[in-house]
């Protein structure tokens, strides 16, 4: 794993959550090193590998994300900047509503999406959602996500649509019943790819969202597999130190979040019952 925060990043100006988003796919791309970035909110976790994914945003050469609403409409004189930004004329605007995708979960192909996230990079820096100071504000969108769909449509682009209830879970977190065969969780006979604390779930960290795993009845087994990624995965907490420090120093490895129900519930689902633990071994972290 390698870190660099956003300071180091050498692209763009405005380096808040939304905006680094559109930066960091543009300097990643920009080293020509990868052939797929995948980005993941800090507020999903994914249980499934991504390998068939991965494969067909290469193939095809554009990107996936999962579906979010019925589509989207661009209209004038709301969206007339983007004809400048992506060199288009509204002779070349398409007829059909075209897709609107997620981009919690996203899959971005390189070299092919490198113009695109250039672009994506100079709109969030000048979009409408951006700070209060900010003197120049031209482009419409909810978020990063509104804006690159916006550049997607006015370049012409059809992203690959992937399953909202196996990828992004906008505002279904938590709907559906989940089984957890063989280390992998299963979805209505489908496999689950991650899950997002998004919409009118709470966030993973928080201690409402105990509340609403026991409201929904879907979400135990969810909940004790991000704690395990949170504390047992790759890059998790007990890889820099035991459970009795973080314990200790809790402002340390937790900054500006309220953690004693973490460590408690982390130690009330993955060690306060073994025989649970062992009847429901966990995926191994992604």
């Amino acid at each position: 794993m390698h870190l660099v925060q956003a300071k180091e990043v050498p692209i763009g100006t405005i380096k808040e959550a939304w905006q680094m988003k559109a930066h960091g796919a543009a300097y990643l791309a920009e080293k020509q090193e990868y052939l797929c970035i995948v980005q993941v909110d800090s507020d999903a976790v994914l249980c499934a590998r991504l390998d068939d994914i991965v494969q067909q945003v290469i193939t095809q050469g554009v990107p996936a994300g999962g579906k979010d609403g019925a589509g989207k409409t661009y209209d004038l004189p709301q969206h007339e900047p983007y004809y400048e930004l992506c060199q288009s004329t509204p002779e070349e605007r398409r007829a059909t509503m075209p897709p609107y995708v997620s981009t919690s979960i996203f899959f971005l192909p390189v070299p092919e999406m490198n113009a695109i996230l250039k672009l994506w990079s100079i709109a969030v820096d000048e979009a409408h959602f951006g700070p209060k100071e900010r003197p120049r504000k031209l482009y419409a969108g909810y978020s990063d996500q509104g804006i690159l769909n916006a550049i997607l449509y006015f370049k012409g682009i059809t992203p690959i649509v992937l399953d909202n209830n196996l990828v992004s879970q906008h505002w279904i977190h938590g709907r559906d019943k989940m089984e957890l065969k063989d280390g992998e969780f299963w979805n209505a006979g489908k496999r689950q790819i991650a899950f997002h604390s998004v919409g009118q779930s709470p966030k993973f960290w928080t201690a409402p969202y105990i509340d609403y795993v026991a409201k929904s009845g879907n979400l135990g087994e969810v909940y004790r597999y991000w704690l395990s990624n949170l504390f047992d995965g790759p890059c998790g907490l007990l890889k820099s130190a035991p459970l009795s420090l973080l314990e200790q120093r809790q402002s340390d490895y937790f900054p500006g979040v309220t953690t004693p129900h973490l460590l408690r519930e982390y130690r009330a689902r993955n060690h306060g019952d073994p025989a649970a633990s062992a009847a429901s071994p966990m995926p191994s972290p992604i």
